[in-house]
């Protein structure tokens, strides 16, 4: 599989005349995207499972202080669970 990484350097958006450096991936072939896709599907299902929990945490009161919505507590659980998935031993 080719890798290749482009680097750029460029102002950051508040002023200062500070630079910023940033990198950005180019193609890695047709395995990229197709992890790509797989991930996305992925996170679909486990957010929706979720987002299901937190409601019915909700719903039934057991939630305790949590100061987030059902949506942001379900979108953290899954940004932290879904690539665990993806992790090559």
């Amino acid at each position: 599989m080719n890798k290749s990484t482009t680097s750029t350097v460029t102002e950051t958006p508040f002023g200062g005349g500070g630079l910023m450096a940033t990198h950005n991936k180019t193609s890695d072939g047709p395995h990229s995207i197709w992890e790509q896709m797989q991930f996305r599907v992925l996170f679909v299902m486990v957010f929706t499972w979720f987002l299901f929990a937190a409601v019915l945490k909700s719903l039934t009161l057991q939630r305790g202080s949590s100061t987030e919505s059902c949506w942001q507590e379900a979108r953290r659980a899954a940004y932290s669970l879904t690539p665990y998935a993806f992790m090559r031993i």
